[in-house]
């Protein structure tokens, strides 16, 4: 079966991990790599795209290049926990707009709009995979150390948006 891959977050390293497996599984035919740039790839099976997480319209676009093609398989590998401007919160004090407005759209928000545009291109005649990656410190019953405020809140409602679309794609 000649299968196409769609991968959100290319240019990470697991993103790019991905990238690398699947370009090298005889059933995959084509590897369609988002990331905020493209990328140049040897293997000709894997095609690159512009896709910001942060833009609406950008999620948009990208999907629209690839509608023609069945997707089989889409994995969201997209996700921030700090940046050169801001660390994981430690404590409450440490909390801020600006850094949990930005973990909360990589993390929640901008995956939940690759759903939105990308699962309509899921192919319906054979089994599909739509795979976020998510994080055990989203889990509320698990958290026993506190902290990282933003990623864990910014990833407990990740799951519950993979949860909803559960519910609605039955």
């Amino acid at each position: 079966m000649d299968k196409n891959v769609a991968i959100i977050g290319a240019s990470g390293a697991i993103g790019n991990a991905f990238v690398e497996h699947y370009s090298n599984d005889q059933s995959v035919k084509n590897v369609f790599a988002f990331s905020r740039k493209k990328q140049s790839y040897e293997n000709k099976k894997v095609q690159s795209f512009d896709l910001d997480i942060e833009n609406q319209e950008s999620i948009q676009d990208a999907a629209e290049e690839v509608k023609d093609n069945h997707l089989n398989h889409i994995i969201i590998a997209t996700g921030i926990l700090h940046s050169e401007s801001f660390g994981p919160e430690k404590s409450i004090k440490d909390i801020n707009h600006e850094s949990m407005t930005k973990v909360m759209s990589v993390n929640t928000i901008g995956p939940s709009l690759v759903g939105r545009y990308f699962i309509p291109l899921l192919t319906k005649d054979t089994k599909s995979v739509l795979a976020f990656l998510s994080a055990r410190v989203g889990s509320i019953s698990d958290n026993k150390l506190g902290g990282w405020y933003s990623y864990r809140a910014s990833k407990t409602a990740l799951n519950q948006i993979i949860k909803n679309f559960s519910i609605e794609l039955k």
